[in-house]
């Protein structure tokens, strides 16, 4: 383990459910990252000194701080995106390299122009629309060699997410979780039906992909760079009004509005505008 990973498995410290406490009594549970955070600081530090980390869906700030730890020293430059940051916590909000942004995952990933990403973690709404429009929007704006990060990819099973909302559960409402998502994006249905909860590695001659199982689940995904992914997805105007049903379950009009969520679709079969 590193001195900045130790640093920050001293200054956190895991709780019963393998969940980040920011206080030693383990009273304040603040996510559910549990042994991802110290694999998303290791990630960090196969990236050179410069490089660009976004992360989506950011809360109460844990991931990002991971992201975050070392950034002034090794000159990267973090970006949080969110709705809203009203729990964003720990010291983030004054430090020099960590960069807010308010708005939309999906909205914000198809006007992008900051330069190519090293790092990407998508950690939003945990429903398989949701996330097959940020790897949409957001994949090809990483670089060759770099990382993309799902959290959330390993559910108990006839779990799912959003179980809590009134409208969903009044209406019976199922939505697939992030594994679908990301088996359906990057090609790995086969690995993804065999080993959600065991866990997997696969290399080929574009990807590497290492399918941690625990702590609900996080898919660490290289790129090389030479696939256009989104070509596996026949229709994305299907995939975009799913999107939009979602979030209608959730959202009124106006607060969507009030947002600048862009519901509209691409418009494209596999490739977007």
């Amino acid at each position: 383990m590193s001195p900045d990973a130790q640093a920050v498995a001293t200054w956190g410290r895991y709780g019963p459910t393998g969940s980040w406490n920011h206080t030693t009594s383990g009273t304040c549970t603040l996510s559910d990252l549990g042994v991802h955070l110290l694999r998303l600081h290791a990630l960090t530090q196969r990236c050179g000194r410069g490089s660009t980390f976004v992360d989506l869906g950011v809360a109460h700030g844990v991931s990002s701080l991971a992201l975050a730890l070392d950034a002034i020293d090794r000159d990267h430059d973090v970006y949080g995106v969110d709705l809203r940051f009203a729990d964003l916590g720990f010291d983030l909000r004054a430090h020099p390299r960590y960069h807010r942004i308010r708005g939309d995952s999906v909205t914000v990933g198809s006007r992008w122009d900051r330069g190519g990403i090293d790092l990407l973690v998508l950690d939003t709404l945990h429903v398989e629309p949701q996330v097959l429009c940020e790897l949409h929007r957001w994949v090809p704006h990483v670089r060759p060699g770099g990382y993309v990060v799902v959290h959330d990819t390993a559910w108990p099973p006839g779990s799912h997410d959003l179980a809590w909302h009134a409208g969903a559960a009044a209406a019976g409402t199922v939505w697939p979780t992030p594994d679908r998502a990301v088996a359906r994006f990057f090609g790995l249905e086969e690995h993804f039906a065999h080993a959600t909860h065991t866990g997997f590695h696969h290399v080929d001659d574009d990807l590497e992909v290492t399918h941690h199982p625990d702590s609900w689940g996080m898919t660490v995904v290289r790129v090389g760079g030479t696939r256009d992914y989104r070509a596996n997805i026949a229709d994305w105007d299907a995939v975009f009004a799913q999107r939009a049903a979602v979030l209608h379950t959730l959202f009124d009009e106006a607060t969507l509005r009030w947002y600048g969520v862009d519901l509209a679709p691409p418009g494209d079969v596999g490739v977007p505008p």
